[in-house]
């Protein structure tokens, strides 16, 4: 075995060609039909099976900053519904914040939030909350972010709550433990098969906006952990924007400074234990890009905006942290805040620039991006094929590792090495 591993390694030394991680731009732009200056659309994005929701909250159909939503088709980019709330009114902001999930999208609006259908474009309820401000939608339950309001803890804690879609009573008020005046729990919120998970981004833990995170049973109100960055600093606002997917939680901190003042970071923790798991940081890290403003976790990936300078998304491997991809927008230009706004799902990434300015001065626009296909060779999922992955291959191929069974026949032999071999040589897409 040990003459053949070496024979296979000569082999490969001779085809040994790089797959850097790409830099893609996107598949379309979606701009509105009736965009004009200032409507800002963009600011949000959420995207679900088919369809995608584009906030633009100071469009002014229902009075000056009244705002409103659109629904687009992610494969043609044809647009399905305008969302307007019926009680639409001067400075609402509806659209701020929005979240889909399931046919359903949620608008918060105001001191309330919106049920909308998504397959008619037509108003189901309105929930009240004062303070609202984040919000999110998974199995039936909506989470609504209070993070200005008193939760117990004293003048802007934040408190979060529960809402049934169906009969939209609510269901639980969620309040950190360890909260105290000023965190904003609930500036960023998030669900996932019955957990909940909530950013307080002003949190003093180790100094000034330090902020935290928390993750919460949603069927019982239990808090379960509260998440801290191990290298947590005063000023970073760990938690500014936060997302749960398959046991795992990521939380942005646009300010953090290991590449520069307000050069951002992101982490990702495990959601049985509470515990940090990687630190993130993009390939070409600078001061004041924001990294970790929004922040999207879906199917092993996980989509990070840098909405500063010209404004870039970066797309990482979960498993690893090794950086897959850098989003551009095609036509980007300096001050789009592309990246502001992020959502990823079934292979497709959504990135709002709400200051582009296509119809007028930052009537905002959304791009929207194909996942790159993972390559079969690329062991360590960095998005490179080098001697690591050839490193890799031959510690998995001697200890009889799943994934060296390139041919999939449960046994390791000279067919897996060919196999390795055919598909190193064809390199990344």
């Amino acid at each position: 075995m040990k003459m053949a591993v070496k024979s296979m390694a000569i082999m490969i030394t001779t085809i040994v060609s790089m797959c850097n991680a790409q830099t893609l731009s996107e598949d379309f732009k979606i701009t509105s039909f009736d965009g004009h200056s200032l409507d800002q659309f963009g600011i949000s994005i959420a995207i679900s099976n088919r369809i995608v929701a584009v906030g633009s909250h100071q469009d002014d159909d229902n009075g000056l900053n009244s705002g409103s939503v659109y629904l687009y088709d992610i494969f043609t980019g044809k647009q399905l519904f305008k969302l307007l709330a019926n009680d639409g009114a001067i400075h609402d902001n509806f659209g701020r914040h929005i979240a889909i999930d399931d046919g359903m999208v949620v608008v918060f609006g105001s001191n309330a939030v919106y049920l909308f259908d998504a397959s008619t474009g037509i108003q189901i309820s309105k929930l009240l909350v004062s303070g609202a401000r984040a919000v999110a939608i998974d199995n039936g339950i909506v989470v609504i972010g209070a993070p200005r309001t008193d939760g117990g803890n004293g003048s802007l804690s934040g408190s979060v709550y529960l809402f049934d879609v169906l009969t939209g009573m609510q269901i639980s008020r969620l309040i950190a433990l360890e909260g105290s005046q000023g965190d904003l729990f609930g500036h960023s919120v998030a669900i996932e098969n019955g957990v909940v998970a909530i950013g307080a981004v002003q949190d003093d833990d180790n100094g000034i906006d330090t902020g935290s995170a928390y993750l919460f049973d949603a069927s019982t109100g239990t808090e379960l952990f509260r998440l801290l960055a191990k290298d947590r600093e005063a000023g970073d606002q760990f938690g500014v924007s936060i997302s749960i997917d398959n046991g795992i939680v990521a939380i942005g901190a646009s300010f953090d400074d290991d590449q520069g003042d307000f050069s951002g970071s992101a982490y990702l923790f495990d959601v049985s234990t509470g515990k940090q798991i990687l630190k993130i940081l993009p390939s070409d890290g600078a001061e004041r890009v924001f990294f970790g403003g929004s922040i999207v976790v879906n199917n092993g990936n996980v989509a990070v905006g840098a909405y500063g300078n010209n404004g870039s998304a970066y797309l990482f491997n979960v498993s690893t942290g090794n950086q897959i991809a850098k989003l551009l927008a095609s036509d980007g230009s300096d001050g789009d805040s592309f990246g502001i706004s992020i959502d990823m799902d079934n292979g497709v990434v959504a990135i709002g620039a709400y200051r582009d300015d296509d119809d007028g001065t930052e009537s905002g626009s959304a791009y929207l991006f194909s996942v790159p296909a993972r390559c079969a060779a690329d062991i360590t999922g960095d998005g490179e094929l080098d001697f690591k992955d050839v490193s890799a291959f031959l510690g998995s191929f001697l200890n009889e590792d799943p994934v060296a069974d390139f041919n999939f026949d449960h046994e390791f032999n000279f067919f897996d090495v060919s196999a390795f071999l055919s598909a190193f040589a064809t390199g990344c897409p």
